[in-house]
């Protein structure tokens, strides 16, 4: 997951001069923290274990709509 991650994040820099590239990856960190809120609400955390992948979700996809207008 680390790697996924580390490459997300240099998709993202990149993507500041390749568009495409950056919303991609913004839509990949968004699907994947949905993900990360899912394992969490199955595993029946508490609501502050659920709330970063919420807000790096909601931000990822901020970043990917602001890329897209």
């Amino acid at each position: 997951m680390g790697v996924v991650q580390v490459v997300g994040a240099l998709a993202l820099a990149i993507g500041v001069f390749w568009e495409p590239l950056a919303i991609a990856a913004a839509i990949g960190f968004a699907l994947m923290m949905v993900g990360a809120i899912i394992a969490h609400v199955r595993a029946g955390d508490p609501a502050a274990k659920v709330a970063p992948a919420a807000f790096f979700g909601l931000a990822s996809i901020a970043t990917a709509v602001l890329f897209i207008i």
